[in-house]
């Protein structure tokens, strides 16, 4: 490979690797989104999930969060009914609020037969509520809600967690791995890599794209940053 080839190598490489995790962390949302996350370990699809004997009968445990993921307030005078968390085939056995953002967020819940409602509430943008439900058996998860301009109530399969704190948030130890030595680790190998003399292709491609595989990876960790504290109610 002739070192022409190898500079545009590199820098389609470092191009593609800030445009890929930037223009995701730059872009707007939707402008009024409704969608529910059931994180792990708990939910029903999980071999894993909490299992527990209540009067004799197994039953199962989920955590379900439901979060106004658009950019504007979704108000009471926009719900056709409640929003229902529904669990085909099954009886929900209890239903409980465990969590909200902000702290202080309160919704009306009830049971009726398969399914746990929530009573309309105005949900400002980024408003959060979760949700602790047992049923007697398991049983796949949906969320419905008839509500203006909002097309359907859409799962969010997987939140990546930046950090090892709980639902992912940035322990002292992570932001120093993440803030402190991987870029010095990026800057050393830059370091090495501009004082070594070898001419070769891999050398000319790594220069050109180690920069922007910095950037990117600071926005890959905005990114997971953003969308794990989306999904994670407030302290209480």
């Amino acid at each position: 490979m002739d070192q022409e080839t190898a500079n545009l190598l590199g820098v389609v490489i470092s191009v593609a690797a800030v445009l890929g995790t930037w223009v995701p962390l730059l872009r707007r949302g939707p402008k009024r989104r409704l969608q529910f996350y059931t994180p792990l370990p708990g939910t029903f699809s999980d071999a894993h999930a909490a299992a527990a004997v209540v009067r004799g009968h197994p039953q199962k445990t989920t955590v379900v969060r439901v979060a106004n993921t658009g950019r504007v307030s979704l108000p009471t005078d926009d719900w056709d009914g409640p929003l229902e968390v529904r669990f085909p085939g099954r009886v929900v056995e209890s239903a409980e609020q465990t969590g909200a953002r902000p702290a202080d967020l309160r919704v009306f819940l009830s049971v009726d037969g398969d399914r746990a409602t929530i009573a309309p509430l105005l949900l400002n943008s980024t408003d959060l509520v979760e949700l602790t439900i047992t049923t007697d058996a398991p049983s796949p998860v949906r969320v419905h809600a008839r509500i203006r301009d909002v097309v359907k109530v859409g799962r969010k399969k997987w939140v990546y967690p930046p950090g090892t704190g709980k639902d992912g948030a940035l322990l002292r130890g992570d932001k120093i791995m993440t803030f402190v030595v991987f870029p010095a680790l990026f800057f050393a190998l830059g370091l090495f890599l501009f004082l070594n003399t070898d001419e070769s292709a891999v050398r000319t491609i790594a220069i050109w794209a180690l920069p922007g595989i910095a950037v990117g990876f600071i926005g890959f960790i905005g990114i997971a940053v953003r969308r794990s504290r989306a999904w994670r109610p407030s302290p209480q």
